[in-house]
């Protein structure tokens, strides 16, 4: 099954208490199936130990990612 563009990227923000993820932050995030599509929850660590993983298709552990000074902003006009 092809994946590109059925999952939404993360949102940056917990699912359960809407606090936003900071740079850097490591989040979790789980797979559920929401009627007939697949819907991607984040949390913060403190809310995903209130999760039960067996809820989810799938899940998994990343960190926010943290802006690279280095890196050049392409600006489109």
């Amino acid at each position: 099954m092809e994946w590109d563009g059925k999952v939404a990227n993360a949102s940056l923000a917990c699912r359960a208490s809407g606090r936003v993820l900071a740079p850097g932050e490591v989040f979790f995030s789980g797979l559920v199936l929401d009627g007939v599509t697949f819907a991607r929850r984040d949390f913060a660590p403190e809310a995903w130990a209130e999760q039960d993983p067996a809820n989810f298709l799938s899940w998994w552990r990343q960190r926010v990612p943290v802006p690279d000074p280095k890196r050049r902003q392409v600006k489109l006009d």
